[in-house]
């Protein structure tokens, strides 16, 4: 699965309140541990998207403007390299929080060829906003979790991510896209 389609997720207004359960549990796909991750990631992405439509921002802005925070000054090399999206869809991106006044591009100090990202003060208050929404959608889904088990994930999660993204792809099926 490609991260940047899940930071690109925009909710379709005639799914956005349907719930799908397929049954998996006791199957192969069940017990594949890539589907059920893929599948947490994409219903996290999707409730996460539907729950900061009111401010009119996708996953994919909140992820930039958080970064962007963050990392005040980072080129957008970094940005698209922390995210792991493509350069055209952070420049496009941008240009959205630029033209919201939310994010400002400036020249960079070390190289005025490239630009470093600044989260506004209006993008401040809207983050603050955006930050209760997603720690909601956080608590939602991983409710079914005591704080152990919650620490005990995100130290999982936390691992396989370093170990997936910073080791090629050793399938030799591809990226499945």
């Amino acid at each position: 699965m490609n991260r940047s389609n899940l930071y690109d997720y925009h909710m379709d207004a005639a799914t956005s309140h349907r719930q799908v359960a397929p049954q998996t549990a006791g199957s192969a796909l069940g017990a594949d541990h890539g589907y059920l991750l893929a599948r947490v990631g994409e219903a996290a992405v999707r409730r996460l998207g539907h729950a900061l439509e009111p401010l009119g921002l996708r996953p994919v802005h909140y992820a930039v403007l958080l970064h962007a925070e963050t990392t005040e000054g980072a080129s957008q090399r970094a940005i698209v390299d922390a995210l792991a999206i493509k350069a055209s869809t952070l420049v496009g991106v941008i240009d959205e929080l630029e033209r919201r006044e939310l994010a400002e591009r400036r020249a960079a100090p070390q190289d005025r060829r490239s630009y470093a990202i600044f989260v506004t003060a209006r993008g401040r208050e809207l983050l603050d906003e955006a930050h209760a929404i997603a720690d909601a959608v956080r608590e939602e889904l991983l409710a079914p979790l005591d704080d152990a088990e919650r620490r005990a994930l995100h130290g999982m999660l936390t691992r396989i991510d370093a170990a997936a993204t910073l080791a090629p792809s050793t399938s030799a099926a591809g990226d499945g896209r």
